[in-house]
């Protein structure tokens, strides 16, 4: 039964073949996830970080609008 041994070892073969491409696949495919990940959230970190600048800048302008309001409503002749 020779050739009934070498059939279960070829077949033995094939699935360990197929298993092992199929686990590489996976792992390539994991990897590449995870990759794609770590962009996203530095993107978003990069996004957050101008976001915070942006709101600062608009902030200092609108105090000092608000402040010179108050000023002139205080130095301006009353109307009415």
């Amino acid at each position: 039964m020779p050739g009934g041994l070498y059939a279960r070892l070829c077949y033995a073969f094939l699935v360990y073949h197929y298993c092992y491409c199929f686990n590489c696949r996976k792992d390539a495919e994991i990897s590449s996830l995870n990759s794609k990940l770590e962009n996203e959230q530095s993107l978003v970190a990069q996004l957050q970080k101008k976001i915070k600048e942006l709101q600062v800048k608009t902030k200092i302008p609108s105090l000092t609008i608000h402040s010179l309001r108050g000023c002139c409503s205080v130095l301006s002749p009353r109307r009415g």
